[in-house]
């Protein structure tokens, strides 16, 4: 496994493969709910949000997976002007304004449970050809330190991350006037060195 940081031309590919890897996430059926556009405004999220994260943003060769890992020393980009007006006019207001309102839960649930977990895992994710191969397992060991923590909304990644070294730190419901979902919080148990043994 080769990681290197992704470069500005591969934004695009990488972005599809977000879109691809994320379009059954309760997140993003919440920010997308009509399932015949979800892919493609998606994808435009995923290409703000890797423009922003450029600088901590990690690919496997032939662009096959990706995690964006978030230390204390390393802060997020503003989107230019024209991208931020780009993602508003793909994705539409209401998804944006939605993602504002997640933003904000997520950083106030932080607040109450973020004493010692400064290293954020923001995203990882496998090409869905490439999975089962042990690839986001080996991304994620060669981040993990006993600082890192993680957010999903699929229940589904809970028994994965727990294989990792992750336990269950906080749960919470994120209610809509549509419905609503859990956001999961889970931090490292151990340090690298640990979880190698």
């Amino acid at each position: 496994m080769n990681l290197r940081y992704l470069e500005t031309n591969e934004i695009d590919i990488a972005a599809a493969l977000c879109a691809r890897s994320f379009k059954d996430d309760p997140l993003f059926m919440f920010f997308f709910p009509n399932p015949k556009d979800r892919q493609k405004k998606a994808c435009v999220f995923f290409r703000a949000q890797l423009k922003m994260c450029l600088s901590f943003t990690y690919v496997l060769d032939e662009l096959s997976g990706i995690i964006i890992y978030q230390r204390p020393t390393d802060h997020m980009r503003s989107l230019s002007i024209k991208d931020g007006f780009l993602l508003i006019i793909s994705v539409g207001i209401k998804a944006v304004l939605k993602a504002i309102v997640f933003q904000r839960f997520s950083k106030q649930q932080m607040k109450h449970h973020h004493q010692k977990y400064r290293d954020h895992l923001v995203l990882i994710c496998v090409d869905e050809k490439e999975r089962n191969k042990g690839y986001a397992t080996e991304m994620i060991h060669h981040f993990i330190s006993s600082s890192t923590y993680l957010e999903t909304q699929n229940p589904d990644n809970i028994h994965f991350y727990q294989n990792l070294g992750f336990q269950l730190h906080h749960k919470e419901a994120f209610t809509t006037p549509s419905g609503s979902f859990d956001h999961i919080l889970m931090v490292s148990e151990s340090t690298k060195e640990e979880i190698y043994l």
